[in-house]
């Protein structure tokens, strides 16, 4: 079973049948949403939701000229991102013209002629068309009807080896929930590489190749505008909430050499276990190749190592790639100050 996803509402109110009111599942959606904004020639949009897809959508509207808004319910972004990281992404879309409605609640959405109405409890906004960027939850109703079992938000419960309950029926992708590395509490997390993984993993399984996938750290990574955001492990509050007595090591640092041509700050954030530096989590916000040392931080976390053992990693030195102390040694060698 691969049943992936459907798109997750939030218990807002608003037209299904609506031309004027997007989500994004496939390539399928993505050409209705070009197709209308080349048909109609709209100004000013709106984005609910403030995740990895609604940072998305926010930059590819404003890149095409749209007067664009992000309307959320929150202070602050999704809460895969630490409050530092979600300041700079707004910092960000600010600096781009991006328009931020924060801690504005949506009571409903209506159309109203040729526009939509967003009904919230700081007025009524009006624009040529909303997305609706607010994630997705599993598909499962074949597996509900089915008598096999749901596990965490209704994704299908499966064991290491991609079983659900009835040993002989495999389940893997979007439609599953897996197990974090770090907690060994099963979470849903719908990311490509672990969806691609399980399919692969269940089909070797099936052949008699026994395979047991491991789990994950939610390792994710996006751009908004010209900056790049990636993330893995624990947040500081969901650690907390695994009663690691976590600690949270932040830095600014540069990319290259001070004196490279387009060095560039790196902001490092990590989450680390105060009594023994176990590397719990991390967030990387900076140029976009940058940012792709997250997963060094991955490997990290994955290994169990510490502040201690990625300080004694002997990792690669030259000005166009990195300062003498590369920011991942930099935030290791910071880090052992807190524990």
């Amino acid at each position: 079973m691969a049943d992936f996803t459907e798109r997750k509402t939030a218990g807002i109110n608003y037209p299904k049948e609506s031309d004027k009111i997007f989500t994004l599942k496939n390539l399928y959606d993505m050409d209705e949403i070009d197709r209308f904004i080349k048909e109609n020639s709209p100004k000013k949009c709106a984005v609910i939701g403030g995740g990895y897809i609604g940072i998305e959508m926010i930059e590819a509207f404003k890149m095409r000229g749209l007067e664009t808004h992000l309307i959320h319910r929150r202070k602050d972004l999704a809460r895969v991102f630490e409050i530092e990281t979600s300041d700079l992404i707004k910092e960000e879309m600010t600096n781009n013209g991006v328009i931020l409605n924060l801690e504005t609640a949506i009571k409903e959405i209506k159309e109203d002629g040729d526009k939509v109405v967003i009904v919230t409890d700081k007025g009524d906004f009006v624009y040529d068309f909303v997305f609706l960027g607010l994630g997705v939850v599993p598909a499962n109703e074949l597996a509900k009807d089915s008598g096999i079992e749901l596990g965490v938000k209704g994704s299908i419960k499966v064991n290491e080896y991609l079983q659900t309950n009835y040993p002989y029926i495999y389940a893997a992708g979007d439609c599953v929930e897996t197990t974090n590395i770090l907690t060994k509490k099963p979470v849903y997390v719908p990311l490509a590489l672990k969806a691609n993984k399980e399919g692969m993993m269940a089909g070797m399984n099936i052949a008699g190749i026994k395979t047991a996938f491991p789990g994950i750290l939610g390792t994710g990574i996006t751009k908004c505008f010209n900056l790049g955001i990636a993330n893995t492990g624990l947040t500081y509050e969901l650690a907390k909430n695994h009663e690691y007595d976590a600690v949270k090591i932040t830095l600014t640092s540069r990319d290259k050499a001070r004196y490279y041509p387009n060095s560039q700050e790196l902001y490092s954030l990590v989450i680390a276990e105060k009594e023994t530096g176990l590397v719990l989590g991390a967030q990387l916000v900076g140029s976009r190749d940058a940012v792709k040392r997250i997963d060094v931080y991955a490997t990290a976390i994955h290994n169990k190592m510490t502040l201690r053992d990625i300080f004694d990693l002997d990792l690669a030195y030259a000005p166009p790639f990195a300062p003498v102390y590369d920011p991942v040694l930099l935030a290791a060698r910071v880090g052992r100050r807190f524990i």
